[in-house]
């Protein structure tokens, strides 16, 4: 079952809002092998969650991302700084982010 959890976390996770939306918490639970659920981090300004392999992203309403869970190819210690983002997506061991003028990082 483990094995099955990525695949499916990677099709059907993306979750997008505009910057306006508004915003809350997280609140997360289930297998917690790598942080996924322990280190979700505290707050109520987050307009968008996207979820990967075993990471996740969040998008702050200040328009950085925030994430965490399992980092063995970058897909936390990666994360682009700065807060001209404006849409986030995670896959399997990668992320991804939609900055304000079109370009993908």
């Amino acid at each position: 079952m483990p094995r099955f959890i990525p695949l499916l976390f990677a099709f059907c996770t993306l979750v997008q809002f505009p910057l306006w939306a508004q915003s809350g918490p997280i609140v997360s639970w289930g297998y917690d092998s790598h942080g996924q659920v322990s280190n979700t981090p505290p707050g109520n300004d987050f307009v968008s969650i996207t979820g990967g392999g075993y990471h996740s992203l969040a998008l702050k309403t200040d328009g950085s991302i925030v994430s965490w869970g399992r980092d063995n190819y970058g897909q936390v210690s990666n994360t682009p700084p700065g807060n001209a983002f404006v849409s986030i997506a995670g896959g399997g061991y990668h992320s991804l982010a939609l900055k304000t003028d079109g370009s993908i990082v």
